[in-house]
């Protein structure tokens, strides 16, 4: 596995949803965005060092620096574009060099502009379609590091995880937890909505996304977290048991 993902520095988030496919794992891009919201993983800009690194002095060596940008940012940008008229040639995105330790901090992250370009000759489409090309979802990649991380979480979700203290979570306390999350949502919404939880989750209209909207939290994957769970028994307890259990007694 590792020897396949080794020569990667970075792929575009459909062709990684492809190979994953191809691997056995179910996943599209779209999972790869949620996963990347939900920072189980880092997406990342592949741009020059004189763009990427603000201490390095233009047009520094033109080697390629992976930068990992925040989910958070990436999306407030977007909203926040003015498409009439951007104030200059550069996005201001939180990010930090991919593989460091270091807490994301906002950076300036110019595009490549003719000196003669205005924003006035054309009210600033042309610099935003860069802006778009350079830093939008299309410019976004998934190093090979993280690729092999989600291969693992997409097609292996009961082997051992690691906290991000370094302590290995055993696959036994994995299916403890999966056991009682899928016990919840059966005693909280019934047996078919715990077997067809992708079914419910992506029907804007069920009770269990109604009642998502209603708190204010984003519902979780279908998808994903269906195929988690799609193994995942819940024990049911025998007539005489569930009697015991409801009244309190000691089955003498």
């Amino acid at each position: 596995m590792s020897k396949f993902l080794a020569p990667l520095s970075s792929y575009s988030l459909d062709r990684a949803a492809q190979m994953l496919c191809a691997h056995g794992a179910d996943c599209t891009s779209e999972d790869l965005l949620t996963l990347w919201n939900e920072k189980h993983i880092e997406l990342c800009f592949s741009l020059p060092d004189h763009i990427a690194c603000e201490n390095v002095p233009a047009p520094g060596t033109g080697r390629e620096v992976l930068l990992s940008v925040s989910p958070v940012s990436f999306h407030v940008f977007w909203e926040s574009v003015d498409y009439g008229l951007p104030s200059d040639d550069y996005a201001i995105l939180s990010v930090k060099r991919y593989g460091s330790k270091d807490n994301y901090t906002e950076r300036k992250l110019h595009v490549s502009m003719k000196p003669e370009y205005s924003v006035c000759d054309d009210n600033g489409q042309w610099l935003c379609a860069i802006l778009s090309l350079t830093y939008g979802l299309d410019g976004l990649c998934i190093p090979g590091k993280e690729l092999e991380k989600l291969f693992h979480f997409l097609t292996d979700p009961e082997g051992d995880e690691v906290l991000a203290e370094g302590k290995p979570v055993s696959a036994k306390t994995i299916n403890y937890l999966a056991v009682t999350l899928k016990s919840f949502i059966y005693i909280h919404y019934g047996a078919d909505v715990a077997e067809n939880l992708r079914k419910h989750l992506e029907d804007p209209t069920s009770l269990i996304r109604t009642d998502f909207a209603n708190k204010e939290i984003k519902a979780p994957g279908g998808k994903a977290l269906a195929g988690h769970l799609k193994d995942i028994l819940i024990e049911i307890l025998p007539a005489i048991e569930r009697t015991d259990v409801e009244s309190g007694c000691d089955n003498r």
